[in-house]
């Protein structure tokens, strides 16, 4: 006898807000004369095939673009952890220095390897 196993529909968010400046370090100045705002937020939860077709893949069988139109191999649930971060320039700028990028992304990555490692990998 085959038991059918729903996963719950719930999930861990941790969202955070920073101010920083140029070198992504925080920044104690008042909100208006902000450099820069970093948000980072990190997902964490069970999802079934179902959410994971319709909400996290890009190529799925309903797409829009007949080019990613494909049948994708999917597990019944999993444990999905998703992560996000962005940097924004403070209001009326509407530039960054690409040092600041360099280091934004280099800084993404470092995040989001040390998230992996210790909520999935447990390291």
């Amino acid at each position: 006898m085959c038991k059918r196993w729903d996963t719950p529909d719930y999930a861990v968010i941790a969202e955070r807000t920073e101010e920083v400046d140029a070198r992504l370090t925080p920044a104690d100045t008042k909100l208006s004369n902000r450099l820069l705002v970093m948000r980072s937020s990190i997902t964490l939860g069970p999802a079934s095939r179902e959410e994971i077709a319709e909400k996290w893949l890009e190529f799925k069988e309903r797409s829009p673009n007949e080019l990613y139109k494909i049948k994708p191999v999917l597990p019944r649930a999993a444990q999905l952890l998703a992560m996000q971060m962005t940097l924004q320039p403070r209001r009326k700028a509407n530039q960054f220095y690409i040092k600041t990028l360099r280091d934004f992304y280099g800084l993404a990555i470092e995040r989001s390897n040390f998230i992996y490692d210790t909520i999935l990998r447990g390291v």
